[in-house]
This record gives C-alpha cells, sequence and structure tokens, in this order.
C-alpha cells in the first residue's frame, strides 16, 4: 500500500509532520510514491492511521478498526464512566462510521484512551499514582498497534 507527499499534504497534517514529509519529497519528489511501512517507521502508528485516508477504503481498515473495538468491548459496561465512554466511542466508530480509513484512526485513538483510562482507575482504586501507570499503559497500547498495522496493513 503506497500514498504520496501530496495526498498526504492535502489532508493538512500538523506542523511536524509536515516539516518531516517535505524532506521526503525532495528525494523523490511531492508525487513519488511512498510506502506505508516507510510512514509507520519514520512517523509512527498514529500517523501511519492517519495516512491511511489517502488511500480508497479497504476491507482491511474496516478489519483494523474492528480489532481495536473487540480490545475493549468487554469495557463498555466498566462502572468507571471514563472507561466505558471510550470504550463504547471505539465500537460505535469502528462499526458505524462510513469511511473505513477514519474508523480505523479514530477507534485506535479510543482504544489508546480507553487503555489510559484503565491504568487511572486500577491507579486510584490502589491508592497510588497514575501518571507513570498511564504513560506505560500508552506506549504498550500504541506497541499494540504498530503490531496489529503491521499484520494488518504491511503483510505480504
Amino acid at each position: 500500500m503506497e500514498t504520496t507527499i501530496n495526498k498526504l499534504m492535502e489532508y493538512r497534517p500538523a506542523r511536524g509532520e509536515m516539516d518531516k514529509l517535505i524532506s521526503f519529497g525532495v528525494n523523490g519528489g511531492p508525487d513519488a510514491p511512498i510506502s506505508f511501512k516507510t510512514i509507520l517507521d519514520a512517523f509512527g502508528v498514529n500517523f501511519a492511521l492517519y495516512a491511511l485516508r489517502t488511500v480508497e477504503d479497504r476491507e482491511e481498515m474496516r478489519a483494523f478498526a474492528i480489532w481495536c473495538a473487540d480490545q475493549v468491548q468487554h469495557l463498555t459496561r466498566d462502572k468507571d464512566k471514563r472507561v466505558s465512554a471510550s470504550a463504547c466511542n471505539a465500537v460505535y466508530i469502528a462499526r458505524h462510521n462510513r469511511s473505513a480509513a477514519l474508523a480505523a484512526h479514530q477507534a485506535a485513538s479510543y482504544f489508546v484512551r480507553t487503555m489510559e483510562a484503565c491504568a487511572e482507575r486500577d491507579a486510584r482504586l490502589e491508592n497510588r499514582d497514575w501518571r507513570p501507570d498511564s504513560l506505560t499503559a500508552r506506549d504498550d497500547a500504541r506497541e499494540l498497534l504498530t503490531e496489529q498495522f503491521r499484520s494488518t496493513f504491511l503483510a505480504a
């Protein structure tokens, strides 16, 4: 799967990503293809998911969104409202957003938020500082998303 610098620029990425994209464009020009593997390696999973909107919707995108939702579905009835709200949003977006690319990006975002909220809730229940747990949960969630992104979109 590939896209181009120009297609990515159409979606107005954040300033940091934009500067990095411009440096990529110097090598092959703004219409040269850039692989999603390169995007994932250079920018991380969040931007790789953001970049999905530059290609046509594919079944894998919806499958990725559903995977994110499935990981947190059991938390939709959690007593902590922040946890249940994030989980519900992930499930709803994965199943109802018309754009599969947007669903994948947003469901992944809510997946990470849900994992952070769970870490905060657990720390609060155990009367300990939640910030380090929340950051670890975010990193763990992004690592899991990166692995899933690779197996869903970059597998040969």
